[in-house]
């Protein structure tokens, strides 16, 4: 039977997805970089789970000069692209609860939504760090599910599994043993950009709508995902 994780260390998502979506690196590691600041943290052990090329990574290097930065990553193929950059940067092919070492902030960007058991995969890194950072995509919406077809294409074309409106990520957080430390909804990746138009056009409307209610822009519209920093509920591990 084939297991999802296959899909990452056969090449198949390398050859679906080659650059591993690096053009979103900076944006992805800005928003960070901001979410740290709100919390008033400086970090001196940080780690990326499920890192890709460990793109964002090495922006926030510049950030963080002194930073132990490690990235964990199931696919070779990415572990080999990234390698040659990264550096500063350690790499390690292999899930990150494979390894021993914690830290005090781990990064978890768009990656819950790829892995079959997902409620097991989030609960199973609660003590990789003290702060964990996720990054959701809130593919679920208004427009998507009248339409589907979103739904279905990023299923096709990037391998979301499971598909999440602000409400469900949060409760999954919850129901995975986390207690939520701060949210932003974020808008504006690359991902979002074009020069279609139509995509001009989606983007012009997700701004102007957030401006109002980012809630219910994100519910309505979609095109939105939740930066979400969460430590493990204090207590027995469920």
């Amino acid at each position: 039977m084939l297991r999802i994780d296959d899909i990452y260390t056969s090449g198949e998502y390398a050859h679906n997805n080659p650059t591993w979506g690096e053009k979103d690196a900076p944006w992805k590691a800005d928003k960070v970089k901001s979410m740290l600041e709100r919390l008033d943290l400086r970090p001196e052990a940080l780690c990326d789970i499920g890192c890709g090329t460990g793109a964002v990574l090495r922006c926030m290097r510049e950030w963080y000069p002194a930073a132990d930065l490690v990235g964990y990553e199931l696919s070779p193929q990415a572990i080999a692209l990234g390698s040659g950059a990264a550096s500063g940067v350690t790499l390690i092919q292999g899930g990150a609860m494979d390894f021993p070492e914690t830290f005090e902030v781990a990064l978890c960007l768009d990656v819950m939504e790829h892995v079959e058991d997902y409620i097991g995969f989030v609960r199973s890194i609660r003590q990789k760090a003290s702060i964990i950072i996720f990054h959701i995509p809130l593919d679920m919406s208004v427009q998507t599910v009248a339409r589907m077809r979103p739904l279905v294409r990023s299923r096709e074309t990037v391998g979301h599994l499971h598909y999440f409106s602000r409400e469900t990520a949060l409760a999954t957080l919850k129901l995975a043993g986390y207690e939520v430390v701060a949210e932003k909804f974020t808008t504006g990746s690359p991902d979002f950009r074009g020069s279609l138009l139509r995509k001009r056009a989606g983007a012009f409307c997700r701004s102007t709508a957030a401006r109002i209610s980012p809630a219910t822009a994100a519910r309505v519209l979609g095109g939105f995902s939740l930066l979400v920093a969460a430590r493990a509920k204090p207590g027995p591990s469920s």
